[in-house]
């Protein structure tokens, strides 16, 4: 779960929505789908983690190496984003950024572009170590300052510190990377997290073209993408409401449409 562009650089990756395993029904529940016994379906989850960190530790820490090769749509998705958290936080009722965490953060690029410009305090959670090693000097001072933690470690084993509470949780293409029921454990553990008007950024490919349930599956970085009603339920069952969608412009026909979902717990009077 890693890059920039946050975070599995989006099949921006370089992966076309055309050249994903279309053929892998939920991959990202293929562990507990084709396992015969406890033990193969332990060691075939383990794998599709491992096989993740493996490619991303080939990944060179630029920003070409965070969007696949696709940096020339940086200024436009970043415009975009900036956009749509302006929005959402004026709906949320969010007056007060002081501390954001950016998930699966690379080497920083979402935090030094978005966040950073936004939020006083931006923490850092990549599981890729030299993408986080870089990153200081990617961002650059004055702003590497304010960054905060820096969580060496996937998002499935990510902690939330109990003292904090995050005004923004942004978790940007990097889903891709987390079975079903780690990313709704996540979910609702970043939940927690939120201060009282706090929200949840997602930001990530999304299957539009077919109203199923079927994942495709992409084998170079052992990744998924779903479709927008399979989001909408894993959503749902963390106990969390869509405050606002929107859909990312400007991006080539080639590439997955990218969705972007602002998150609040259900219950939250907004």
């Amino acid at each position: 779960m890693t890059t920039d562009l946050a975070n599995k650089p989006v099949q921006l990756n370089g992966t076309s929505k055309d050249a994903a395993d279309k053929t892998s029904k939920d991959a990202a529940a293929v562990p507990e789908n084709k396992a015969n016994n406890c033990d193969e379906a332990q060691q075939q989850e383990a794998e599709f983690y491992t096989d993740a960190e493996r490619y991303w530790a080939t990944v060179e820490a630029t920003e070409a190496g965070m969007m696949g090769g696709n940096d020339s749509l940086d200024e436009i998705e970043i415009s975009s984003s900036r956009m749509f958290l302006t929005r959402a936080a004026e709906l949320a009722g969010l007056r007060q950024l002081n501390r954001a965490l950016d998930c699966g953060s690379g080497i920083g690029r979402v935090t030094k572009k978005l966040l950073l410009p936004m939020f006083a305090t931006v923490d850092m959670a990549e599981v890729t170590s030299h993408f986080l090693a870089k990153s200081r000097e990617y961002i650059g001072e004055p702003d590497a300052s304010r960054v905060g933690r820096q969580f060496y470690c996937g998002l499935q084993d990510l902690t939330f510190p109990a003292e904090t509470r995050y005004d923004l949780v942004w978790v940007q293409w990097v889903i891709g990377h987390l079975r079903d029921a780690h990313l709704v454990d996540f979910l609702r553990r970043a939940a927690a997290s939120l201060s009282p008007c706090g929200m949840i950024g997602v930001k990530d490919n999304v299957i539009t073209s077919r109203d199923d349930s079927e994942y495709d599956f992409d084998e170079q970085d052992s990744s998924v993408c779903r479709p927008r009603r399979s989001l909408l339920n894993l959503f749902n069952q963390a106990g969390l409401i869509v405050l606002l969608e929107e859909t990312q412009e400007g991006f080539p026909d080639a590439l997955y449409p990218v969705l972007s979902f602002a998150l609040v717990p259900k219950g939250r009077c907004v």
